[in-house]
C-alpha cells in the first residue's frame, strides 16, 4: 500500500469545563488495491479500520477492525467496537464523491479522532469472479466479483492457509494473503453457498535500500511462469517476463532513484493489480517496448487487441495523462484510425498541448481531399476551440490554422485575417502569418493568393545566400498548404533553384519545391504522406500541366 495522507499530531486544548477536551492522536490513511485503511495512533495504542473503496450511497460493505478493545468506530448512526467482531454497515445516503465522518471513540462515547469516508460513484453488479493471476504474500489483494457486502459470509484459503477478508463491498472482497504461501498454489473461496477454486501465484517481494540513490528488488515465487508481472515501486513500474527468471524461480533488479530522496527506506515495491479494464489498460500503456526497433504503438495495439473488453474508452481517459497520454493517442490511431481521430479532435483543449499537437499533425499529414466530411467537421469545430484559448502554443495555433485552411469555408476568412494581421516579427508570429495567409488563399482569397504568387515570381539569384535560401522554403511551404493550381506556374521553376552553402551546412529550396508541387497536384498538404516522386519526375509533371 502507499501513503496517501499523513495528517499531523492534533494537539489538546486546555479549557474550562464547557470547553471540550480533544485527545491528541494522528491519523495515517493509506490506499491499496480496493481498499482504503484508516489507522488512528491516539493514548499509545493504534485502530486500524478496513474499507472497501468503491461503496456508493445505500450499499452494503463490511471490514476489519484492529486494535485493543474498548475503543468504537462510528460511521453516521452506525457503531462497532474494535476488538470484537468486523463491521457491516450501509453507505449513508449522500452524494456520489461526498465525505461520510468515520469516528474514532472509547467506550465512554467520547471522540478520540475523525477521518472522512468517501462515497463512490455506483457501479454495475459483477457478473462472475475475477481472481487475479499473482497475489503478494502478507499483503492485500482484490478479487471481484457478486458479492453481498457481507465478509461474514466470505471464506478464502490461499495454499492451504486462511487468508483472512479485510473489507468487503458488492463488487470485491479483499483479502490478505498467507505470508508464508510462495509460489504457485491452489486456491478456494466460499461465498455463502457458491465456492471458487483455482491456482494463483504468490510472491514474496523484498525491497532493500542500497544507498541513497539505488534500491534492489528481489521477487520469489516465480518458477514457472509464464506470464507477466508489473511491480510499482512510487511512480516506478517494473515488468518481469518469463526470460527474467533465473532457475531459482527468483528475479531481482536494481532501480537508481534519479534526484533526492529523504525516505528511500520507505519505498516498497508491490504488486499492482489491475482492477477495471482501464488498469489492465493502463499497464499495457507503461510497459516497454520489447523491441526497440519496433514502432512501440504496435506492440499496445496487439495487447489491447487481445483484451476481451473494446479499450478505447479507457484509452481515452488516459489523454491528458502526462506520462502516457501520446502512447494512448498512437496506440488508438493504429487500432481505428477514424475513431481515434473522432476521439483525439473531441478532447482538445482539456486533452493538452501534446494531444493538440499531435492530433492536428495526424490530421493535415492524412489529409485527403476524399476524407469524411464528419473527420473534416470535427477537424474544424477542434481548430476552433484551440484558436479560442488565450496563451496557446505558437506551434499549436499554425496547426490550427492550417487545419482551417483544409476543413473550413470563406466564413472563417475573417477569423484567418484577425490572425494574420496580429503576427508578429517574431519566428512564431511569422509562422502564424504565414499559416493564415496559406489558408485564406486555399479557401478562395485572391488578394492573397496573388500575393503569394508576386513573391514566388520574383529572379532567383545564381547564388543564394542561407537567408535567402531559408526564406525561399518557407515561401515554398506557404504555396505548398495553399494548394491552389493558379501556384503551380510559380513553384515549378523552383524545382532548379541553386542551393546555398555555408561551410558543412546546406541550405536547399528544392526539396520544399518538390513538396509544394505534390501538394498541389495532389490537393494536400507539404506533410502529406502522399506518395513522393523523384525531383524529374515532378519536372515532367510540370512541363505536361503547363
Amino acid at each position: 500500500m502507499r501513503r496517501a495522507l499523513l495528517a499531523c499530531v492534533l494537539l489538546a486544548v486546555a479549557g474550562s469545563r464547557a470547553t471540550a477536551q480533544m485527545t491528541p492522536y494522528s491519523l495515517q490513511v493509506q490506499t491499496g488495491p480496493g481498499v482504503v485503511v484508516f489507522t488512528f495512533s491516539v493514548r499509545g495504542n493504534q485502530v486500524r479500520a478496513y474499507v472497501p473503496d468503491d461503496v456508493a450511497p445505500g450499499e452494503h460493505f463490511s471490514g476489519a477492525l484492529e486494535g485493543p478493545p474498548n475503543f468504537v468506530l462510528e460511521l453516521g448512526s452506525q457503531r462497532a467496537r474494535v476488538g470484537e467482531r468486523d463491521y457491516t454497515w450501509i453507505m449513508p445516503a449522500v452524494k456520489p464523491g461526498e465525505f461520510v465522518p468515520l469516528v474514532l471513540r472509547d467506550f465512554k462515547g467520547q471522540e478520540l479522532g475523525r477521518a472522512s469516508v468517501q462515497a463512490a460513484a455506483p457501479q454495475p453488479q459483477q457478473a462472475a469472479y475475477r481472481f487475479p493471476k499473482f497475489v503478494q504474500a502478507g499483503h492485500a489483494a482484490p478479487i471481484l466479483g457478486p458479492f453481498d457486502g457481507d465478509s461474514d459470509s466470505t471464506a478464502m484459503l490461499i495454499g492451504g492457509e486462511p487468508a483472512r477478508v479485510l473489507a468487503e463491498s458488492l463488487h470485491k472482497a479483499v483479502v490478505r494473503a498467507p505470508e508464508h504461501a510462495v509460489g504457485q498454489v491452489p486456491y478456494a473461496l466460499q461465498e455463502g453457498s457458491a465456492e471458487q477454486k483455482g491456482d494463483l501465484r504468490a510472491l514474496d517481494i523484498k525491497t532493500t535500500p542500497r544507498s541513497n540513490a539505488k534500491i534492489t528488488v528481489a521477487v520469489q515465487g516465480l518458477g514457472g511462469l509464464s506470464d507477466e508481472v508489473a511491480l510499482r515501486l512510487e511512480t516506478d513500474y517494473i515488468f518481469i517476463h518469463p526470460g527474467d527468471v533465473n532457475p531459482e524461480g527468483a528475479f531481482e533488479t536494481q532501480v537508481v532513484l534519479w534526484g533526492m530522496d529523504q525516505n528511500v527506506s520507505a519505498r516498497q515495491a508491490r504488486l499492482v493489480f489491475a482492477q477495471t479494464p482501464r488498469d489492465e489498460v493502463g499497464l499495457i500503456l507503461r510497459e516497454p517496448n520489447k523491441d526497440r526497433r519496433a514502432d512501440p504503438a504496435q506492440q499496445h495495439m496487439t495487447a489491447l487487441k487481445k483484451l476481451d473488453f473494446d479499450p478505447f474508452p479507457a484509452l481515452e481517459s488516459y489523454l491528458a495523462d502526462f506520462d502516457i497520454g501520446n502512447d494512448s493517442a498512437y496506440a488508438m490511431l493504429a487500432l481505428d484510425e477514424e475513431r481515434a481521430m473522432r476521439a483525439l479532435l473531441a478532447s482538445m483543449p482539456r486533452s493538452g498541448a501534446n494531444i493538440e499537437r499531435l492530433g492536428l499533425i495526424w490530421f493535415v499529414r492524412h489529409y485527403s481531399p476524399e476524407a469524411k466530411s464528419p473527420a473534416r467537421s470535427d477537424a474544424h469545430a477542434a481548430a476552433l476551440r484551440i484558436l479560442a484559448v488565450p496563451g496557446t502554443a505558437s506551434e499549436t495555433v499554425e496547426l490550427a490554422v492550417h487545419t482551417l485552411g483544409l476543413s473550413g469555408s470563406t466564413e472563417d476568412l475573417p477569423l484567418l485575417e484577425q490572425r494574420f494581421r496580429s503576427g508578429g516579427v517574431w519566428a512564431g508570429g511569422r509562422r502564424i502569418q504565414d499559416a493564415s495567409e496559406a489558408a485564406m488563399a486555399r479557401l478562395g482569397s485572391a488578394s492573397h493568393l496573388e500575393k503569394i504568387r508576386e513573391e514566388l515570381s520574383k529572379p532567383v539569384p545564381d547564388q543564394l545566400t542561407p537567408q535567402q535560401a531559408m526564406f525561399l522554403s518557407q515561401l515554398l511551404d506557404k504555396a505548398g498548404f495553399a494548394a491552389r493550381q493558379e501556384l503551380l506556374p510559380a513553384v515549378c521553376p523552383h524545382l532548379s533553384d541553386p542551393a546555398a552553402f555555408e561551410i558543412d551546412v546546406t541550405w536547399d529550396p528544392k526539396p520544399r519545391a518538390m513538396a509544394a508541387v505534390r501538394a498541389i497536384a495532389t490537393h494536400t498538404t507539404p506533410i502529406s504522406i502522399a506518395p513522393r516522386k523523384s525531383i524529374d519526375e515532378w519536372k515532367d509533371y510540370c512541363r505536361q500541366t503547363q
